[in-house]
């Protein structure tokens, strides 16, 4: 007898759905479709080493010791199920639903002797198989890691449906096998949501607020309702029902639930961009950022969360406008202000319910506003508890704070240090003091402000003047960015400003402002980093303000961020890239908040310097319409023109963003008048770097002359300032210029051919510069091109092989551009071919790639896309066409290169590494 699995085992549920209904109906036919239902999965499973211990009515639970296996087991038995005639008369009677993981378990042997897998660690497995639909095989996120390598030989791939939340499980990621054979295009999971969202997991949980989320979530179902706004003063907990509101939503929009916070923006222009960038729709050439967000919102089922809106209350009319043209888009606002949009629906977020202290003590504990006091009390007192004598004196707490939740969580971070009674006395003797809020404020903001102001009075002087000086920090900061802004003198030996130094260390008065409630850790692996609630972090400033400090301490802070740029500046461009674009992308508001401040100060000189610094950032973050905003209104600052190296600078950068955008005359313009400034000042390496990035005019018109002129002068220049990475990436474009013109520039065969040599050999150069820096984007860029020529050369072996390395670097930096661009390689080459479901497949992993960071196929290469695209669709029939295209559309990246390479090998008929 075959022994069962132990340790950790791979199991395979699965059920028949629909089985109640069909029983009644038909009792007699039905009896015997689930005998042969029964045979079909026990033959499955013990045609691939697997042990079925258990039959409960129409569902089975099996064992294996290798998750492959259950994969095989699987999908052999839905093949099945499709092929076998029922007497059943309806169509397609038996719909079984399958799901696989894998767990530790160890087989129990129960009274009776049968045997089973006792563990609550098969629960999720359960929950799993019941979010499926009928024909449908799901797997857990570890078995698709397990299995992924091993299923290419069987024509399957794993289709990635996003992240649900099973019931009480937390959110994780679900696949579908995808096998020719089977069925592969389902509604929707009905679990508790599909996860299309980019909603934080809160860190502690919402307490109360139960009415308040059921008339929100009411409001927001409504047909005749677009937007809801939370207004209220800070700290009444507007952000956490959004989010708490808008989890609880997440299954009703089926393209995604999506959290924008502008605490750290000023500037309403830049609404658009931040919405874009949060939600992964990248700016496209020739569209403004905002028509480039309504054209992928259009159609769309989308909530959008927007935090701190009062903010930028300004862009309220951008707000009209999407809504009009956007039907299916709504939104969920949280504002201190009230939005001056007919279309809102406000809705006032109040203090929490606050009991009578002489009442019951079981509506004491059973208040919204001691229940929140009591839960965070525990955070940092686990014996806290309500007790018959202590419980009027908790209500009296609160009523002091006016239920609002911040100022509780305060309060009650202090429980250790003062006991209930001791803590009203305390609040008793400062509140009447303390009227750090505007008189013309409501009661409860003031109170807001004097619970903080309270809380700061605990600290000792020191830990207050860091408190205030921390402030100036937006979006969080580092310990070291915390260290450097608190010593007392600069690198260079030059006072930092005229505020007295601090006695203490740094790690010492974070340590104290965390335990205060004034600050919390942000959780990172690479470096330790910390926030500070919006709230807080405005009371802070108006201390820093009253102390004399502010001018100096902003001043400090812009010093810091123009150093942090200047020095990254010259890593964009090698080794240390995606290390030093990450340290940037960790210190945005940052960055935002030092421009702000040097172009409020209208300091040219220093608002040039940093945003010169930042715009290659722009460039490769594609942050197009924010970098040109800043280098625009940098260089429109009086002085700016004094200053002509950095002029030089930001014009170069303005042109590149501005090409970028589609916007060709007007690059070229800046890239004339940056030119003219590096000439003038002889400065060869800034002429160059124009040259190189002028190349991406010419490229976007398809002028070869222009081309080769550009990248041959930027390589010379390079050359004489001994610049590796501009010559690499110069032979690179020229390279790429002399590869277009042989297949574009209608050249006869010899031209041609004389081309394509010119073109390898210009790559092999550049190949060899950027793996001698070494520069991992450069190296993928030329080593894909030369697969390109290989193509070209009907090389095709050669071409694969050089693909698969360019695919495997850009998979390691996550680089989406790269991904989408050379997808395009294999794809065209099966087109090539006449390989039309191959081709298709590809064509539509490509265009997926590039909608997935909102780039469409470049200018020079999407009428041939265009073309191969038609020609698949004659060539297949739209039926055939649909269901290939589909396929590539849910092919993962790593999937969709695995397949590529696998395709490629069978088409031509040999082995490609």
């Amino acid at each position: 007898m075959q022994d069962p699995p132990r340790g950790t085992v791979t199991f395979l549920f699965t059920d028949v759905v629909g089985n109640t209904r069909l029983a009644r109906l038909y009792p007699t036919a039905m009896e015997a479709d689930l005998r042969r239902h029964e045979e079909i999965i026990a033959a499955a499973v013990k045609a691939h080493g697997g042990f079925l211990f258990k039959w409960v009515g129409d569902e089975s639970q099996s064992a294996f010791d290798r998750s492959i296996d259950a994969v095989r087991a699987a999908i052999d038995a839905q093949v099945a199920l499709t092929r076998e005639f029922w007497q059943v008369p309806e169509s397609n009677p038996f719909r079984v639903r399958m799901a696989i993981d894998l767990c530790d378990a160890e087989p129990r042997t129960d009274d009776q002797g049968n045997l089973d897998y006792r563990t609550p660690n098969l629960n999720p497995l359960g929950r799993l198989r019941g979010a499926g639909h009928g024909g449908q095989i799901l797997v857990s996120p570890v078995v698709e890691d397990l299995v992924r390598d091993q299923l290419r030989d069987l024509g399957v791939v794993l289709k990635n449906l996003g992240e649900h939340r099973l019931e009480d499980l937390e959110p994780e990621r679900i696949f579908q096998i995808v096998h020719p054979e089977l069925e592969f295009d389902f509604p929707l999971l009905p679990s508790s949501a599909r996860f299309t969202h980019n909603l934080p997991l809160l860190p502690t949980s919402l307490i109360g607020r139960e009415h308040e989320t059921a008339e929100v979530r009411e409001l927001l179902l409504n047909d005749h309702v677009r937007l809801v706004t939370l207004t209220g003063p800070g700290g009444t907990g507007k952000t956490r029902l959004a989010i708490h509101v808008a989890a609880g939503l997440l299954q009703e929009f089926a393209d995604g639930v999506f959290l924008v916070d502008f605490a750290s923006l000023q500037d309403p222009d830049l609404v658009p961009s931040v919405v874009a960038r949060t939600i992964g729709v990248r700016e496209v050439p020739d569209r403004s950022p905002a028509d480039s967000l309504v054209d992928w919102l259009r159609g769309r089922q989308v909530l959008l969360v927007l935090d701190t809106f009062e903010q930028v209350i300004e862009a309220s009319g951008f707000l009209s406008q999407v809504l009009v043209d956007c039907s299916r888009l709504k939104l969920l606002v949280a504002t201190r202000r009230a939005l001056p949009i007919q279309a809102a629906h406000e809705y006032p977020v109040l203090p929490l319910d606050i009991p009578d202290a002489n009442g019951p003590i079981e509506r004491i504990v059973a208040a919204e506003s001691v229940r929140l006091f009591v839960e965070r009390a525990r955070a940092h007192q686990p014996t806290s508890k309500v007790t018959s004598e202590n419980a009027p004196t908790l209500a009296r707490i609160c009523a002091h704070l006016d239920g609002l939740p911040l100022a509780i969580e305060l309060a009650a971070a202090r429980i250790k240090v003062f006991p209930p009674a001791a803590l009203l006395s305390a609040l008793q003797r400062r509140l009447p003091l303390l009227t750090g809020g505007a008189r013309d404020l409501p009661r409860r903001q003031q109170t807001l402000r004097d619970a903080i102001a309270w809380s700061y009075d605990l600290l000792s002087e020191e830990v207050q003047a860091l408190f205030r000086r921390l402030s100036v920090f937006k979006g969080g900061f580092s310990f070291q960015a915390a260290s450097a802004l608190l010593s007392e003198r600069r690198s260079n030996g030059s006072p930092l400003s005229a505020c007295p130094p601090l006695r203490l260390s740094a790690l010492d008065g974070i340590q104290d402002l965390i335990d205060n409630s004034l600050l919390r850790p942000e959780e990172r692996e690479d470096e330790p980093r910390y926030l500070m609630l919006d709230t807080i972090r405005e009371f802070g400033e108006d201390r820093l303000e009253a102390a004399g400090e502010s001018v100096a301490m902003h001043d400090i802070h812009a010093v810091l961020f123009h150093e942090l740029a200047e020095q990254t500046e010259p890593h964009l461009r090698g080794a240390e890239r995606e290390r030093r674009l990450a340290s940037l992308d960790r210190e945005r508001d940052n960055l935002r908040a030092a421009l702000g401040w040097l172009h409020e100060r209208g300091d040219a000189e220093r608002g040039l310097r940093l945003a010169s610094s930042l715009w290659q950032w722009w460039w490769w973050r594609t942050s197009l319409a924010e970098g040109r905003r800043w280098l625009e209104d940098m260089l429109a600052l009086p002085g700016a023109e004094a200053h002509k190296k950095l002029r030089a600078r930001a014009l170069t950068g303005l042109a590149t963003l501005v090409e970028t955008q589609g916007e060709h005359k007007a690059s070229e313009d800046l890239f004339a008048q940056a030119e003219s400034l590096w000439q003038e000042l002889g400065d060869r390496h800034g002429l160059a770097t124009s040259f190189l990035f002028r190349w991406l005019v010419a490229f976007d018109h398809e002028d070869y002359t222009r081309m080769n002129e550009l990248a041959l002068a930027s390589c010379v220049t390079f050359e004489e300032v001994g610049d590796t990475w501009g010559i690499a990436l110069s032979e690179t474009e020229r390279g790429i210029g002399a590869m277009r013109e042989a297949r574009e520039g209608g050249l006869d065969q010899a031209a041609a051919r004389a081309k394509l040599d010119e073109a390898e050999g210009l790559l092999r150069s550049s190949l060899a510069r950027f793996a001698g820096i070494p520069d991992r984007w450069g190296i993928a860029v030329a080593t894909g091109t030369l697969g390109n020529v290989a193509f070209i050369k009907t090389e095709y072996a050669l071409g694969i092989i050089r693909l698969k390395e360019t695919f495997e670097l850009f998979l390691q930096m996550n680089d989406g551009w790269g991904l989408a661009t050379f997808m395009l390689a294999p794809a065209r080459a099966a087109a090539d071919l006449q390989q039309w479901e191959y081709a298709t497949h590809l064509m539509g992993a490509a265009e997926a790639f590039s909608d997935a960071i909102g780039a469409p196929v470049r200018l020079p290469f999407r009428k041939l896309f265009q073309d191969n695209k038609a020609k698949a669709k004659a060539s297949l029939g739209d039926e055939e066409f649909a269901r290939a295209w589909a396929m590539g559309q849910a092919m993962s990246p790593k999937q969709a290169i695995e397949y590529a390479f696998e395709g490629m090998r069978r088409v031509i008929g040999g082995s490609a590494g």
